[in-house]
């Protein structure tokens, strides 16, 4: 979609050069930075002066080795991020206050991360290297999520504070910049193929470390490197990557990563092409492209309402949303529904929306700054269509209202078990009321070694008995691509929104199913309902049959063949059932894993529902009803 427009002689003539590209203000141009609004400067210096003086923390040989001891990886990315987070929120302080006053501790910063032996985090270290080493090798500069991150982080320094650094410091400080750019971002990047997010290995399905990488890298390229030559062929190569990355996406934009990784995924791919834009004067726009509109657009189409996401996959339900990034995406690919879904975030989230921004990364956040008064100008808020279908990813999405905190929501994907940061969950769908969650999908726990090891369908979140899916004569989905639905039938028309798929092919032959349909319906009219159509065959011999619903508050089983479901005090769903045939209890699980513990609390349930009698074949409705 890029090279393929482009040759290198017309990168040549459209990227500028080094002293060329100036896309934001430096620290010594005064105008623009007195000018932004005065509580957006002062909810940075405030958080800056908070932290003076800064003790970065320490990172050590032992702490980088637990991940490679017993797969904790927070111990050490905690710090680390801590470091990246000061160093940012400092160059911004002085930036804007220009007093010098937050300099001795950006030094500090800048030094301390460049005394650091790699870049790579100790979870990300077997990627380039063999498994049973544990720690990284300094010889060697391999570039992970994290390095090209540093990488942005301090190329930004560069640009930002340069001159500053040199006048307060002497020129060794941003000669130290540039050296160690080169040498563990510049150089690897320009000299190597062999790094699989690339994605010169053809046979390597790409997701978002291609994007989230190259948008962080080509932020080294464009302010440190001096040799035009070398800046022409590394663009040229962060095209190539774009390209490949953009083949993995079905023509309506769906994330299979879910909208969590939208953030890094289509955002970062935001990031690249703003920075090509600009480096190019505005020659390289792809905005209009139907794939890039889409892609932009799956944010959206994912916001269930406030915080909460449409998480399939790894993500958590409850997310904090960029609504400068989501805004301006929107905006250039001329899309007003996203840039009202940004300006409805950003009025909720206000000067502080700027801080939540996640890894803290300049390349977001300096936009995010000089875009502020336009995005909170923009004065109208989101409103959301009644049904889509994602047929690329299979994926659902009916609403009751267009206004997202009235009546019911539901969600369902079909698809396959590998698919990016996969659960084995095709089938799966979600049931909101009034903006709050009823039926739930769990979300993961905090990564470990085993979240991306051999044994990741070990961990309980991963499985499909621990979704709203059945477990038949004792047998989960099975993990691959092979395990998929079948013949998906959507739906609408207008009072009736629905999917029906056959999800047998997601279970192994021992499950022994002739077919098994999920039908779910969003009905609007009289009494709007949730309607969960569950018919089956077995091949030859009746299984036994446990039908499975999540909650994150307790449920409350009636005697009349309903199930209480909270949302909110006083608010949440009735399930109706035919308790002639299904008997149902409730399991709590007691949550111990601190991210799931901030998602749902001490304790999710799950209500079991197995048949009375065992059937060849036969049919379940369930119904969601206010």
């Amino acid at each position: 979609m890029i090279r393929r427009q482009l040759n290198l002689h017309d990168w040549k003539r459209r990227l500028l050069g080094k002293e060329e590209y100036k896309p934001f203000p430096r620290l010594e141009e005064r105008e623009p930075w007195e000018q932004l609004p005065a509580s957006l400067k002062a909810s940075i210096v405030r958080e800056a002066e908070a932290s003076l003086p800064f003790a970065y923390p320490p990172l050590t040989a032992v702490m980088y080795m637990e991940f490679w001891r017993n797969g904790n990886r927070t111990r050490y990315d905690l710090p680390y991020h801590r470091r990246r987070r000061a160093l940012t929120t400092f160059v911004l302080a002085e930036c804007i206050e220009n007093k010098g006053r937050f300099l001795d501790d950006i030094v500090n910063g800048i030094w301390c991360i460049c005394e650091e032996t790699s870049w790579v985090i100790s979870a990300h270290n077997f990627h380039f290297y063999d498994r049973s080493l544990p720690v990284a090798d300094k010889a060697r500069h391999d570039i992970d999520l994290f390095a090209a991150e540093t990488g942005n982080a301090l190329a930004w320094t560069y640009y930002l504070l340069g001159d500053a650094l040199t006048e307060h410091y002497g020129p060794l400080v941003k000669e130290r910049l540039a050296m160690e750019l080169r040498e563990r971002i510049l150089e690897p990047y320009a000299s190597r193929t062999d790094m699989w997010w690339m994605g010169f290995d053809e046979s390597v399905k790409l997701y978002n470390w291609t994007t989230w990488i190259t948008s962080n890298v080509l932020s080294a390229v464009l302010f440190v490197e001096e040799d035009d030559d070398r800046r022409i062929r590394a663009v040229e190569k962060a095209a190539y990557s774009l390209d490949r990355f953009l083949l993995t996406y079905h023509a309506d934009g769906g994330c299979d990563e879910g909208p969590s990784y939208w953030n890094k995924a289509a955002g970062s791919l935001f990031d690249c092409l703003e920075q090509l834009f600009v480096a190019t004067g505005g020659t390289i726009d792809l905005y209009g492209e139907p794939l890039i509109r889409n892609i932009a657009a799956y944010i959206f189409k994912a916001h269930i309402h406030d915080r909460y996401v449409l998480n399939f996959a790894d993500g958590p339900h409850k997310v904090t949303i960029e609504g400068d990034l989501i805004y301006r995406f929107g905006s250039r690919t001329g899309q007003s529904d996203l840039m009202d879904l940004g300006y409805t975030i950003a009025r909720r989230w206000g000067t502080e929306g700027v801080k939540q921004m996640q890894f803290f990364s300049f390349l977001r956040v300096v936009p995010a700054l000089f875009n502020f008064s336009k995005l909170l100008e923009h004065g109208r808020a989101a409103a959301y269509p009644r049904s889509l279908w994602l047929e690329g990813i299979q994926v659902m999405i009916a609403r009751e209202a267009a206004s997202p905190e009235q009546g019911l929501y539901v969600a369902v994907k079909g698809g396959h078990n590998d698919e990016s940061h996969n659960h084995n969950d095709v089938g799966q769908f979600v049931i909101y009321y009034d903006g709050e969650p009823c039926i739930i999908d769990l979300g993961v726990e905090t990564y470990t070694k085993e979240t991306f090891g051999p044994n990741r369908y070990d961990i309980w979140t991963m499985q499909s008995s621990y979704h709203n899916l059945p477990e038949i004569a004792g047998v989960r989905q099975g993990a691959g691509e092979g395990y998929r639905a079948s013949d998906c039938r959507f739906a609408d028309d207008g009072q009736t929104t629905s999917l029906e798929l056959d999800i047998a092919g997601a279970y192994p032959p021992e499950a022994g199913l002739d077919y098994w349909r999920r039908s779910v319906a969003l009905l609007r009219g009289g009494t709007p309902a949730v309607q969960v159509t569950e018919t089956y065959r077995f091949a030859s011999e009746a299984g036994e049959i446990a039908l499975h619903l999540l909650t994150g508050r307790e449920p409350g089983l009636q005697a009349d063949g309903t199930i209480w479901l909270p949302t909110t005090e006083g608010k949440g769903l009735v399930c109706q059932y035919d308790n002639r045939e299904l008997e149902a209890v409730i399991e709590a699980r007691v949550i111990t894993d601190e991210k799931l513990l901030q998602a749902w609390g001490e304790t999710v349930y799950r209500i079991v529902m197995k048949p009375k009698e065992r059937c060849a074949a036969g049919q379940y409705v369930f119904t969601f009803r206010a």
